[in-house]
């Protein structure tokens, strides 16, 4: 639809006496899919500077995901690209604490491809974490014993665990929960908004009798067999009854071969889930719940990122000024330098204020480091084991086990390719290689181990490079590749 109407409402429609209909609409397609491709890799890139709080490592994640495996995918007609672009862009938005625009995103990359509703988790972890402060209070004090005494250094095992999540059950507020709540459920109804309108248009066409759709058919016709389930799901239906999709139902001998051409994307994915895992062992094991007061700030997605985070706010800033300073003459500009020294006195007192709290808050976070840093020896940090990038793994982690468990696995190659900590795990490893600094952790496959990552990195290049030349070649034969 969208390449039909950017041939017949742009001057592309020029081209159809010249080249045909369908000549014209490939070429459409083709630019469509190699424009969504580069700036999906903008997003990208503005996402993880944003989330991880590095730009180095933002360049070179973008990077990386320009030689993804599924390259091939992104380069033809097909819905990779537009996905991918519509995904990060609705993950930076939710980052940068701009909601409703994120949701509207989410169900425009739903209407791309179904598994667009996914991202609508971002919303419920946000809810969690707002409200996990409370169930810490509710939770009994010996299971918290239990769950965080393990991860505790040998030297601070005495220190009572009540004192030390007493300053993460201070941070729930009614006040931000209820406004959450209702935040949620109207952004998560937005996301789901087209693949609900999908799904009750193939119900009004094919489950019910008096649809214009059943007038056409024979008078005879059996109700579809999807009609009658609890939630009618025409996609999950094809799925089952034509294409075999279903639990552990791809485990066969004579798929052997589509495992091992999965193998690769697979075995990142689990390798990144595993790193962070076992780096921050208390973060990923509570969903976020035990994090530390300054990591628990990071997982709310409440308010945009400071500028300079990523999210444009510096350079937005720079550039109103400078548009605000062009075509004005002396007379106004000395103007506008009296009435901001009239009001520089009334605005001395509240932004007195503001440096107080805001002086507060980092002193606040300092502290929170410190008392947490006997559990969690990297809260507060950036880069890939950023607490920020949690609520990314754990959907990576979802992500990985439906492509492993219930899809036909071949597919994981491009299924998983929208899936941003790979690309920041792979620049991690680069990163660490190049300049030979450990990351501390509890991982020892990555930790002090540069030949590791170096191997991991390098094998991930080349067979992304491998799958892009041999995937061109069987995909244009019209042979099975991913």
């Amino acid at each position: 639809l969208l390449i039909r109407l950017l041939t017949t409402a742009t001057p592309f429609r020029l081209l159809l006496p010249v080249l045909g209909a369908r000549a014209t609409f490939a070429l459409v397609g083709l630019l469509l899919s190699n424009a969504a491709f580069v700036a999906a890799a903008y997003c990208l890139f503005r996402l993880t500077a944003c989330v991880l709080a590095d730009t180095p490592l933002a360049l070179l994640s973008s990077l990386l995901f320009c030689l993804t495996p599924a390259s091939t995918f992104y380069s033809a007609i097909y819905s990779e690209s537009l996905f991918a672009l519509l995904s990060f862009a609705a993950m930076w938005r939710i980052i940068s604490g701009r909601w409703v625009s994120a949701s509207l995103l989410i169900a425009l990359s739903a209407a791309a491809r179904s598994n667009g509703v996914l991202h609508s988790g971002f919303f419920l972890f946000s809810l969690l974490q707002a409200v996990g402060p409370f169930l810490l209070r509710v939770l009994p004090q010996k299971l918290l014993h239990l769950l965080v005494h393990p991860f505790q250094k040998p030297t601070e095992r005495q220190r009572d665990v009540g004192s030390l999540l007493e300053s993460k059950r201070q941070l729930f507020r009614t006040s931000q929960v209820l406004p959450i709540l209702f935040s949620t459920a109207i952004c998560c109804l937005l996301s789901f908004s087209l693949f609900l309108s999908f799904q009750a248009f193939a119900v009004s066409q094919f489950c019910i009798p008096n649809s214009p759709t059943a007038a056409t058919m024979p008078t005879n016709r059996a109700v579809p067999p999807w009609c009658l389930d609890w939630v009618p799901y025409v996609y999950g239906y094809v799925q089952r009854k034509y294409w075999d999709v279903g639990f552990l139902r791809y485990f066969q001998l004579k798929q052997l071969p589509n495992f091992l051409l999965a193998a690769p994307t697979l075995l990142l994915s689990l390798t990144a889930l595993l790193s962070f895992a076992l780096t921050r062992p208390l973060l990923f094991l509570s969903l976020g719940l035990l994090s530390s007061p300054p990591d628990h700030r990071r997982l709310l997605f409440l308010r945009p990122m400071p500028a300079g985070k990523g999210d444009g706010g510096a350079d937005k800033g720079r550039g109103e000024g400078s548009g605000k300073g062009k075509g004005k003459d002396k007379g106004k500009g000395k103007e506008r330098e009296k009435g901001k020294e009239k009001g520089k006195g009334e605005r001395g007192g509240r932004r007195e204020e503001g440096e107080q709290e805001s002086a507060a808050v980092v002193e606040e976070a300092e502290e929170g480091e410190a008392e947490w840093g006997g559990v969690d020896p990297m809260c507060g940090c950036t880069g890939f084991y950023s607490a920020a990038a949690l609520p990314f793994l754990l959907q990576l982690l979802f992500t990985t086990a439906v492509a492993t468990l219930v899809m036909h696995v071949q597919v994981a190659t491009r299924f998983l390719s929208s899936s941003p900590p790979l690309y920041w795990f792979l620049a991690h490893l680069l990163t660490t290689a190049t300049t030979k600094q450990s990351q501390p952790g509890r991982l020892s496959l990555v930790k002090g181990s540069q030949r590791w990552g170096f191997f991991i990195s390098r094998a991930w290049i080349g067979a992304s490079l491998g799958y892009a030349m041999i995937g061109s070649l069987l995909f244009i034969n019209f042979y099975p590749f991913t």
